[in-house]
């Protein structure tokens, strides 16, 4: 039965880019609508450029899949608690073209992830850690 210590699977950098730069875009149209005397719009997109920076700092130090030897944690968002999915109930894994997997779980769900939002290097670790954890 293998054991493994607690691995944290981060998000993209591009994942993390296009977040920052909404950000900025959100602030600069924000400050543009200020400029030209469209107060409550510009506010809201100002509001808009804050919401985007906090997402990007919490995706930067909250991963986006961590898996310990009895669950996996799915972090899909801020205002969300994650989803944690213990190893007794997964049933199998299906890899859509490299670019998805899911995980059939014993009720019948299937609890679909992006691959693309995981750093490049990571990937294939995270589907052999996956393989060797169900399988057990």
């Amino acid at each position: 039965m293998p054991t493994i210590e607690s691995s944290e699977f981060n998000r993209s950098s591009f994942y993390l880019a296009r977040l920052l730069v909404s950000g900025f875009l959100f602030g600069i149209a924000g400050a543009g609508f200020l400029i030209k005397g469209e107060t409550i719009i510009g506010i809201l997109w100002l509001v808009g450029s804050i919401v985007w920076f906090s997402n990007y700092f919490w995706s930067r130090k909250t991963p986006y899949i961590q898996i310990t030897n009895d669950d996996i944690k799915l972090f899909y968002g801020r205002r969300s608690r994650p989803r944690i999915l213990k190893f007794d109930i997964i049933q199998g894994l299906n890899v859509i073209n490299n670019k998805k997997f899911e995980l059939i779980l014993s009720n019948g769900q299937r609890v679909k992830m992006s691959l693309s939002c995981i750093e490049k290097n990571n990937r294939d670790n995270l589907i052999q850690i996956l393989n060797s954890m169900i399988r057990r």
